[in-house]
């Protein structure tokens, strides 16, 4: 019998070669895009999974509340306030602090090389499960002086020779060297925590007394509770245990779980991942549902053809289970020819879609659960497929089937067009979000961020440079292709100092109102072109006794100034006038808000150099900034980047976001128009005859046309009506995200629906017209 089955179902598909390479493709399309959608989706989902403790490791974040009744939160803790938390909340077993993402330059004999890591305290690798390969985690990193580093770090310095125990020295610290206690497996990329070299936080500390108090946030907070812990209950004991130990009202603790970070965090200005990890599983649940629904389109459309079949089968004594046994299988078997060429086209479009992501996503082939849950998809999807066409068909009463009569077009039309309208509703919804992504893609790009960052290198300077600042500086500036020169302490786009001990006359007693505070000198305005509102720019001469301060519009707004100019404010107790009032601009994500800032004259402590390029001769400008770098600079090596490049690089998950969204609609489309072109070309073989009488009565080519199209372009227009509701709340949901963010107009969703008419049009265009141009005599002689 089964052999019986599979003969039948095998015959059928050589029969309507069209019809089976519509729905193998659609399938096989549809299911790629799903195979590559849920490596991404699981590669997301198992951040931060792999530790052993990972359900009872917390991160310490600070809210702190504002002036004007919002909050703001802060990752970096107080470095005294661990230690202190420790003693006092018994339920905390373990704590580590570790400073941000450090890039230091390593020496090792002749060879020089810059590596990314951190300062931590001694339990770090006995709370992370970051696996050793040499050494002991438990003791690796009590030597204030030890060192412990990853493979690949190992690999670049020593190659195959014996790393541990080996002496390395950073350039710009202690001349005694740090000693390397132990090697790690490299990071996986599946890690929120990304590094390469860890060092005991007590040498940093050493050489830093003011972390060991609780006025200065700079540290991360990491903590891991007991076992039996409600973690719960120990975050309403840590909420004020800051406020009590610094006397300070509005600032609270929070434990946000370790497992949560990379998918749940929304501080930092970061975009919330499992938004996108929701929307991307829907998309992928979509494009299948599409090319599921085009089978069984293409199925109920052709049961015609097969009602004789199934006529006499059942006069033979065929059952109806057996029937619809057959049909489902012919289902899973077209199935599995389809998910069987996904996977390969899949694995051969990875490397493209790792690139398009920034992933290094690998097919899991060595796991059993892949085929096993392969095998369980492909099933699944063979039922949904063929579950209706199944039933439908083998519901044929075999009389009248065989009288002519037994076609049930009513309900088989009813719902092949409500599976159309559904289709393109899908469809759709896909091409207007993909028009509001790349709209919102657009004007963040292209938004005034209040302040020009075009042809603007930055980098780094060191202590040579440092004793000849202004020399330095003037000799850049002499240049006639260097248009301004500028030092600060911190990107425009990035200030990560945030204070709350700026004072003011009139400050409220209560609350406390805090400020993101940049160093700069007095081309700052004239290299980023920012605005002068109100007052004038720094002096040319700096004074040691006083400070200048420019503040932005939203500073005065929260000082209550009308007026600031020349008003007194202290900032770290330096105390000083206010000059000028410049116009906000974006020192963060565009995700929050802009905040208070203040920019202090300070010519002497800012490190990041800032160069305007007029844009004419780069490579040879480069060259003389390299050269004049050198001159002053032997030490560090020079390295440069661009501002707007790393403008672009803050929005990273959104534009591929943007991409796989196109990507998404693209194929969504693709699949939807297969279906459509089956479709048109069943409608319009069984009405060839009635094509044929038109003619002769005199219709032409383009009325039969416009009267087969527009019967499909009805069922698109109904699948826009009810696409356009759903498309706004999706879209409106994805846009909160962004404070600064496009308006939806009716525009957008117009041209979604236009594109999709459109295809549809062209798409039927081709079997109607072919149609339309054939001799009526062909479809008429047998009459």
């Amino acid at each position: 019998m089964l052999k019986n089955y599979i003969k039948i179902a095998y015959r059928n598909l050589l029969k309507n070669k069209v019809f089976s390479l519509i729905n193998i493709v659609g399938l096989a399309f549809g299911s790629s895009c799903a195979i590559l959608i849920m490596l991404w989706v699981w590669d997301e989902m198992r951040h931060d999974q792999f530790h052993t403790n990972k359900d009872h490791l917390y991160q310490l974040i600070v809210e702190m509340d504002q002036a004007d009744g919002s909050s703001e939160t802060w990752v970096n803790t107080p470095g005294g306030l661990l230690p202190a938390l420790h003693k006092d909340v018994p339920e905390i077993v373990d704590f580590t602090r570790m400073t941000a993402r450090r890039r230091l330059l390593f020496n090792y004999n002749d060879q020089r090389n810059y590596e990314r890591g951190h300062y931590a305290d001694t339990s770090f690798f006995k709370m992370f499960s970051f696996p050793f390969l040499e050494g002991n985690k438990q003791t690796a990193l009590r030597d204030p002086q030890s060192i412990v580093i990853s493979k690949d770090f190992a690999q670049r310095f020593f190659g195959n020779e014996p790393a541990l125990g080996k002496v390395l020295s950073i350039s710009g610290l202690p001349e005694a060297g740090y000693k390397i206690s132990g090697i790690i497996e490299n990071i996986p990329a599946y890690s929120s925590l990304r590094f390469d070299f860890i060092i005991p936080m007590q040498d940093y500390v050493n050489r830093n007394e003011w972390l060991k108090n609780c006025d200065n946030y700079d540290l991360q907070a990491f903590v891991q509770l007991a076992d039996d812990s409600d973690w719960n209950h120990v975050g309403e004991k840590v909420r004020s245990f800051l406020t009590d130990l610094r006397n300070e009202e509005g600032v609270h603790l929070k434990l946000f779980p370790l497992k949560d970070l990379y998918l749940y965090a929304d501080f930092g200005g970061a975009n919330v991942r499992i938004r996108y990890v929701k929307l991307f599983s829907m998309a992928a649940f979509i494009i299948l549902l599409i090319a599921c629904i085009n089978f069984m389109n293409l199925s109920t459309a052709r049961s015609v053809k097969r009602a004789k079949e199934v006529g006499i089968r059942k006069t033979s004594g065929a059952k109806r289970r057996s029937l619809i046994i057959q049909f489902m299988g012919e289902s899973i078997l077209i199935t599995l020819i389809s998910m069987l060429l996904a996977i390969t086209l899949a694995h051969l479009i990875l490397p493209y879609f790792n690139q398009l992501t920034s992933k290094e996503l690998t097919f899991p082939f060595e796991y059993s659960q892949f085929y096993i849950l392969i095998l369980i998809v492909t099933l699944l999807i063979g039922t949904i497929s063929g579950s209706y066409p199944a039933f439908y068909l083998s519901s044929f009463n075999p009389l009248k089937v065989l009288k002519g009569s037994g076609r049930q077009k009513g309900s088989s039309d009813f719902i092949r067009k409500g599976l159309v309208i559904f289709q393109f509703t899908l469809s759709i919804i896909l091409i207007v979000c993909t028009i509001i992504v790349y709209q919102q893609i657009h004007y963040v790009k292209n938004m005034d961020i209040g302040f020009d960052q075009e042809n603007i290198v930055y980098f780094w300077t060191r202590d040579g440079i440092s004793k000849h600042k202004q020399t330095f500086k003037k000799e850049l500036t002499d240049n006639v292709h260097i248009n301004a020169f500028t030092y600060l302490n911190f990107l425009p786009s990035q200030i990560l100092n945030t204070t709350g001990s700026v004072k003011w006359p009139g400050m409220p007693e209560e609350g406390i109102q805090y400020f993101h505070v940049m160093q700069g000198d007095q081309d700052f305005l004239k290299t980023f072109d920012v605005e002068l509102l109100k007052g004038k720019n720094f002096p040319e001469v700096a004074s040691d006794d006083k400070k200048y301060f420019l503040i932005n519009e939203r500073a005065q707004e929260v000082m209550g100034y009308v007026d600031p100019l020349n008003q007194e404010i202290e900032v770290w107790d330096y105390e000083g006038s206010i000059v000028g009032v410049i116009k906000d601009f974006n020192h963060a994500s565009l995700y929050s808000q802009i905040e208070p800032v203040i920019v202090m004259l300070n010519s002497h402590g800012p490190r990041i150099a800032f160069t305007k390029l007029s844009g004419d001769n780069l490579q040879e400008t480069l060259a003389f900034i390299k050269a004049s770098y050198e001159k002053y600079e032997a030490e560090f090596p020079f390295e440069y980047h661009f501002l707007d490049q790393e403008f672009e690089n803050t929005y990273k998950t959104v534009l591929t976001v943007a991409n796989l969204a196109n990507v998404f609609s693209f194929i969504a489309i693709f699949i939807s128009c297969l279906g459509l072109f089956g479709l048109s070309s069943y409608v319009t073989e069984q009405r060839i005859q009635e094509i044929g009488i038109r003619k002769v009565l005199g219709a032409s080519v383009l009325n039969l046309s416009l009267m087969f199209t527009r019967s499909f372009v009805f069922l698109v227009l109904i699948a826009f009506l009810i696409a356009v509701p759903i498309a706004w709340l999706v879209g409106n949901n994805w846009l909160e995200d962004f404070s600064y963010k496009i308006t939806l107009g009716p525009g957008m969703f117009i041209i979604g629906g236009c594109i999709a008419i459109m295809i549809a049009i062209a798409t039927v265009s081709y079997h109607i017209i072919t149609a339309a141009n054939a001799n009526p005599i062909d479809s008429l002689k047998y009459e």
